[in-house]
């Protein structure tokens, strides 16, 4: 048993590198949605260490990547917003998947100011997605250095990708306002229930302090959407 687990992880080695397994799990994007292959990378000196793909449409851009060995979730943002956002403005899988099941009672939750109610609705909200989201396959596993790993979390992704950001793929984002002020509440939840940071009054009014340049993306959002 141990000889062929051996031979299997040999096999594994012998992959042809990150870029390959994106392309055979997310070429749906160029073949259903038109998307184009914008920009690749990956680094050659450290298996499935660094790399990524983005994809791109006069809309739309999707990015999945592999970050210091661990396969992060993909990223989609407009793509009015390269260049010009600071980096800001690309919203990942997971978050869009948890926007999209959850309710608007849900997610007005995770607004609250009170940091009571902030630690009841993570525990509701975000927590729960998370288990949901293992239905799919889709399962953290840091430091992945297998071809098998890397493919079958791919696959994952792609499936949940294609059900749950249909219309982002589409080049649709007349729901990004919503989309993105649930990821600017949820990140401020996160940093409250965590407690990140000390030396400081843990409030939902101090958090929001540590990231003015979100609320001024989210600010430009509101505006353009003609909320401000």
């Amino acid at each position: 048993m141990q000889l062929r687990g051996s031979l299997s992880r040999e096999a594994d080695d012998l992959t042809t590198g990150f870029l390959p397994l994106v392309h055979a799990a997310f070429d749906f994007l160029e073949d259903e949605y038109g998307l184009a292959t914008m920009t690749e990378d990956e680094d050659k000196t450290r298996r499935f260490y660094g790399g990524f793909v983005s994809y791109a449409s006069d809309r739309t851009v999707v990015t999945i990547a592999v970050d210091r060995g661990v396969l992060t979730s993909p990223a989609i943002g407009r793509a009015k917003d390269v260049g010009v956002s600071g980096g800001l403005g690309h919203i990942n899988l997971d978050r869009i998947y948890e926007f999209t099941v959850s309710t608007p009672q849900e997610r007005s939750r995770l607004a609250s100011r009170d940091l009571g109610e902030l630690k009841s609705a993570w525990r509701s909200v975000v927590k729960e997605r998370r288990l949901d989201l293992q239905h799919f396959g889709v399962v953290r596993i840091p430091a992945q250095t297998f071809e098998s790993e890397i493919a079958a979390g791919l696959i994952a992704y792609a499936r949940v990708l294609k059900e749950y950001a249909d219309p982002y793929l589409r080049g649709d984002f007349s729901n990004w306002v919503e989309l993105c002020e649930y990821e600017w509440h949820r990140l401020v939840a996160g940093e409250v229930v965590n407690n990140r940071r000390w030396g400081e009054e843990l409030s939902v009014e101090n958090v929001e302090l540590r990231f003015p340049r979100l609320r001024a993306y989210l600010e430009r959002l509101r505006s353009e959407a003609g909320q401000s």
